[in-house]
């Protein structure tokens, strides 16, 4: 009886170390097509096996950048020499200058091929962490894939001429996005024209109205439609809000008149023309840089459902204008697809952030400044179905300060693998990023979204608060998840008035949470912004600045859980008490002699098992 035990030992310890390839990916990193990569990933092994099929006989080069530059970046050049012969190497760039071989190869060329025709195709792969200081790790994190080719074919490799090289942002390590299949689906638009104010900031809403639905359908994928260079540069974000009538009012006659007025009106100056109170749930959103979403084939976002003809939205454009340009007009939107083939579970959407306020301060001229906002575990207890949801993608959301980004998750007394993760993050490129592996949030765990700032490229005297402009700042995630709960929007803050009180302010107006506050007391700062005190008035030594952070971090926060139809204030939020485990990621560079030998006898007892086999 030990034999066949051993054996299915063995078997299991060999299928543990077999390369399990289960994402594919592809880009076209030149616009001309000349240059497609191709890359798998292997989430167990931890390898990525890339495909770069290039229109050249020449040298081709591809690499890792964190900025996107040469400097700092992770490089391979390879091909095929007249004779036949292939050439490969792993290189380092510290300049804009040929790259330096590295001491150790630790990129593997699997496979090289060049056609009469005139086009080199280089199959390599790598393991995500090396554990070499000269390469770059790959990682959850923002990162660029950079590439260059021989315009002339020749294996000489020198300076890359302008079109011949070029830069990719991207999130290697996502799974790949369903495809878009418009001709199997319905589709219907929610899209406004107006023309720009020449503010620098505004938020503007509209009233949309779906089509006419008798039963219950699925929306199944959201394509942003930005038809002009225009919309492109000027519209920073939008959000889509589900509309809700009051108890008793058919939504007909309570949002009919705005859809056909078409006109609309600031988000967030009180105002007939947008019923904003009463579209508060969150049906999609886009950012900078933002693809089409796909939703994962059992899943769809559903609508027709309300016993209502149609669904009602307000359509919340964010249009950046720093240059205060007149007289510029374009049209925003999005193509919403949708079936009546209904799939296995309705989607939802939620968010977890810190309260866009004056509590999200961050000091002149500061780096690595965190801050953070809480969901807390009396939110999810009470709102979220008893077997919980489970997350299958999410999005992360600061402004121009914004450089790290993360989704933490607590349960019982220790804290879970972290589901996001950017220490790169990248404000042009803002993705609904799809997880490699779905987040389980039970009843009664705590939910935190970290955010770390760099506030140095802005004016050094000025401070950063939380606000709608992009030179304020936000922190924000927005989910989608199934089963569809209660819950969609859950956030907390320090509260404003011990920030307040931190730099004598005894009392202060605001006409919105999102604006500066202006000084009431005492006398001597009265008439002041909030703002103007802190550039002005404030001597930010070292230690207040460590103090402004730490009590934002470490004092109890106020919150709020929202549902479509409930408001829960919580008071003395903060991090989980009694963790006595945090989340460390596993260092794969510096493991203990038993995490070595936990990766090393399956692989032994494979070969041997495979020899077995062989006898």
């Amino acid at each position: 009886m030990r034999f066949p035990l051993v054996l299915f030992f063995l078997q299991f310890s060999l299928l543990s170390i077999h390369s399990e390839f289960s994402q594919h990916r592809t880009e076209i990193l030149a616009a001309d097509g000349s240059y497609v990569l191709h890359w798998s990933i292997d989430y167990v092994a931890k390898v990525v096996r890339f495909n770069a099929t290039v229109a050249t006989r020449g040298y081709v080069g591809f690499g890792i950048s964190p900025s996107g530059g040469m400097t700092g970046a992770d490089i391979v050049i390879g091909g095929i020499f007249e004779n036949g012969t292939a050439y490969f190497s792993d290189r380092h760039a510290v300049g804009e200058s040929l790259p330096i071989v590295d001491k150790a190869q630790n990129w593997d060329l699997l496979n090289a091929t060049e056609t009469t025709d005139g086009v080199t195709t280089l199959i390599f792969e790598r393991a995500f962490n090396t554990c070499d200081d000269e390469d770059v790790v790959l990682s959850n994190d923002t990162t660029n894939f950079i590439w260059a080719y021989s315009p002339t074919n020749s294996d000489d490799v020198v300076y890359h001429t302008s079109g011949f090289r070029g830069t990719l942002t991207v999130q290697p390590l996502d799974p790949e996005v369903p495809p878009l299949d418009p001709g199997h689906w319905s589709q219907y638009d929610i899209k406004h024209t107006m023309t720009m104010p020449d503010a620098d900031t505004t938020y503007w809403c509209t009233i949309h109205r779906s089509p006419v639905f008798t039963e219950k359908h699925h929306i199944v994928a959201f394509e942003p439609l930005l038809t002009s260079s225009e919309a492109i540069a000027h519209t920073h974000h939008y959000n889509i809000f589900r509309c809700t009538p009051p108890d008793g009012v058919d939504a007909e006659t309570f949002f009919g008149p705005h859809v056909d007025a078409g006109v609309g009106g600031e988000c967030y100056v009180a105002q007939p023309e947008v019923p904003t109170a009463y579209c508060q749930t969150m049906f999609y959103n886009w950012a900078v840089g933002g693809r089409t979403l796909v939703l994962p084939p059992n899943i769809g976002y559903p609508i027709g459902e309300t016993g209502n003809p149609v669904d009602y939205y307000m359509f919340e454009i964010h249009y950046n204008n720093p240059t205060r340009l007149q007289n510029v007009t374009f049209e925003t939107g999005a193509i919403i697809y949708y079936t009546p083939e209904l799939r296995q579970h309705d989607a939802g959407l939620m968010v977890v952030a810190h309260h866009t306020s004056l509590s999200l301060t961050v000091p002149p001229n500061s780096t690595g400044f965190k801050t953070a906002g809480h969901c807390d575990s009396a939110c999810t207890e009470e709102y979220l179905p008893e077997e919980g949801i489970n997350v299958f993608a999410i999005f992360l959301h600061a402004h121009l300060s914004g450089r790290k980004m993360k989704f933490r998750q607590f349960r019982g007394d220790q804290e879970l693998p972290w589901a996001a993760n950017d220490d790169t993050y990248d404000f042009e490129f803002q993705q609904t990023r799809p997880l490699s592996k779905e987040l389980k949030i039970l009843r009664g765990d705590h939910l935190t979204m970290e955010c770390t700032y760099d506030t140095t490229w802005y004016d050094q005297s000025k401070v950063v608060i939380g606000g709608l402009s992009t030179t304020n700042e936000m922190c924000q995630s927005i989910f989608w998840y199934y089963p569809r709960a209660e819950l969609r929007d859950c956030r907390s803050e320090y509260p404003t008035e011990e920030i307040f009180a931190k730099f004598g302010i005894e009392s202060a107006n605001r006409s919105t949470p999102y604006e500066d506050a202006i000084i009431t007391a005492p006398t001597s700062l009265a008439g002041m912004s909030y703002t103007e005190v802190l550039n002005t008035r404030v001597d930010w030594t070292s230690e207040l600045r460590k103090a402004i952070e730490q009590d934002s971090l470490t004092r109890p926060h106020v919150g709020v859980c929202w549902t479509a139809s409930e408001t829960k204030n919580i008071d003395q939020i903060g991090y989980p008490s009694g963790i006595v485990r945090e989340y460390a990621p596993r260092d794969e560079c510096n493991s203990s002699l038993a995490n070595r030998l936990v990766l090393t006898v399956p692989i032994f007892l494979g070969m041997i098992f495979s020899l077995i086999e062989i006898v």
